[in-house]
């Protein structure tokens, strides 16, 4: 063990022969232990200066917060102890799931691919409130898509930034989503249950200009509500028998009448 100097004064006492040498290790230790003390203090002082400076709450994000969990004086423990919540209100995050019959579809297109996750862009979406018929529709993008199917819904779990000027979303809300999957072609549709199918593909029946039932192969695309999407094979002047399919045969007279499509 190192000893270190005592007091001058005990020092000049014990080469003066005032104090004996028991004395001044007495007073060594004292002043070893009075200096730990002091070491001590000193730590603790800025263990407290620590805890101050800690004590100043930043809110990661900027919202609304909720009602206080603590009042002005409750201790408060670092990493356990809940203060509030807090809730972003520029931008509100709407959860949606998409079918396997979706993901497909999309897969197809190439949607995912135009979804970025760390800059937060991806297609666009329009969002409206189910309590409120036609009232506001909110815009923003789908922004994440989770790495797979839910075990139990057998849906991919999406998310959509909306901006929310005004504040008139709140979290909790149910609204409906619309995506925008791909940009606007025209196209021709024809009721589904119009499409049959035999061994070589799909086929319709029109009626000619004679009036007699015709037969046409199509090349169909994609289900839209209860009309499929005809890619080819048909053009905008056939006649499309949609209605009395039980009776229709190829080279049979009949007298069409035209009616509207939401009238099917």
């Amino acid at each position: 063990m190192r000893l270190r100097k005592a007091t001058p004064r005990a020092e000049n006492m014990y080469k003066s022969t005032v104090i004996s040498k028991e004395e001044l290790d007495t007073r060594r230790a004292e002043l070893l232990a009075q200096e730990a003390s002091l070491a001590s203090a000193k730590a603790e002082l800025r263990d407290a200066e620590l805890n101050l400076e800690f004590t100043h709450i930043i809110a990661p994000v900027s919202g609304r917060v909720s009602e206080a969990m603590l009042d002005e004086g409750n201790l408060v423990t670092a990493d356990s102890s809940l203060l509030t919540t807090i809730e972003k209100n520029d931008i509100v995050q709407a959860y949606f799931e998409a079918s396997e019959r979706d993901i497909v579809g999309y897969d197809e297109i190439g949607l995912f691919g135009k979804i970025d996750q760390k800059k937060l862009t991806g297609p666009e979406v329009e969002l409206s409130l189910m309590s409120v018929e036609n009232g506001r529709i909110f815009k923003g993008m789908v922004t994440y898509f989770d790495n797979r199917i839910g075990k139990y819904t057998s849906s991919l779990t999406m998310r959509a930034d909306v901006n929310n000027d005004g504040e008139r979303l709140k979290p909790g809300m149910f609204a409906k989503l619309r995506m925008k999957v791909s940009d606007s072609r025209e196209s021709m549709l024809v009721r589904e249950t119009a499409v049959g199918t035999d061994m070589v593909g799909r086929f319709v029946y029109v009626v000619g200009d004679d009036g007699k039932i015709a037969y046409k192969a199509v090349k169909v695309g994609k289900l839209v509500g209860p009309y499929r999407i005809i890619e080819g094979g048909l053009s905008k002047e056939d006649k499309v028998v949609v209605k009395g399919l039980h009776n229709a045969a190829v080279g049979r007279s009949v007298k069409a009448t035209e009616i509207p499509m939401d009238k099917e």
